[in-house]
């Protein structure tokens, strides 16, 4: 009955899932854009897929769709750091530096607890030479998740490019 159906649509979105995964970063990954659109319709307010779309279609030079799906999501999705950040990539590959580094600022006044998303904005950061700020979303990320290499590594870059030998070990 019901029950049946309902598993038989959710093993197959979770195939198309694995699927898109195996195909993102490879040379194939124009067969994933198909695949997303797909998700996206069975449903609306699934951030991962259209992020994950966002961003191949930065990849494949798509940037008027990226633009377009990123602006047109939920209010509630744009005001996400990571929708802000997705847009912060897509103004920095259109070459508008301003754009990008105020969708940082913005991923980065949105309240965010995850340590992986404050990763993100402190190598955004990072990208502009905003030091203290790259800093701050680090230490941040420690917080959250004392080991955290990625944080540390962080770091260690921003004190390497001020030239802080010491402090960059």
């Amino acid at each position: 009955g019901k029950n049946v159906q309902e598993t038989i649509q959710n093993t197959i979105r979770c195939n198309k899932i694995s699927l898109v995964r195996a195909l993102i970063d490879t040379p194939r990954m124009a067969q994933a854009v198909p695949l997303l659109r797909e998700l996206i319709d069975e449903k609306k307010d699934d951030e991962w897929c259209m992020l994950t779309l966002a961003r191949c279609l930065i990849a494949l030079g798509e940037l008027k769709e990226a633009r377009t799906l990123l602006e047109t999501s939920s209010p509630e999705a744009q005001r996400s750091a990571q929708v802000q950040l997705m847009l912060a990539d897509l103004a920095l590959t259109e070459g508008n530096k301003a754009q990008a580094i105020s969708h940082v600022e913005a991923a980065n006044a949105n309240g965010v607890s995850h340590h992986l998303v404050f990763n993100q904005i402190g190598r955004a950061f990072l990208q502009f030479q905003r030091w203290q700020e790259a800093a701050d979303a680090f230490r941040k990320s420690i917080e959250t998740e004392p080991d955290n290499p990625a944080a540390l590594d962080g770091l260690a870059s921003i004190h390497l490019a001020k030239e802080e030998w010491d402090n960059a070990v």
